[in-house]
């Protein structure tokens, strides 16, 4: 997955940067993490990917009510 479908994958899903980052497990500062992964800064883990292609086939209606606390989607 490169950065620029990292971004466009979050911008389907109409969230932020911190929004993204919280639903997809990311702790300390989600929102800068999901920044740099755009950026091209940081490597895109696998498992990562896995939740991006995921919540992308699913929808984030079948994990946000288990997975996000306090997360407005």
């Amino acid at each position: 997955m490169t950065p620029e479908n990292f971004k466009e994958a979050r911008r389907k899903l109409g969230l932020s940067a911190s929004q993204m980052g919280r639903v997809i497990g990311l702790t300390g500062d989600p929102g800068r993490t999901v920044r740099r992964y755009e950026a091209g800064d940081i490597e895109i883990s696998g498992p990562v990917q896995v939740a991006i292609r995921y919540i992308l086939r699913y929808g984030l209606d079948k994990i946000a009510r288990t997975t996000v606390t306090g997360c407005r989607l």
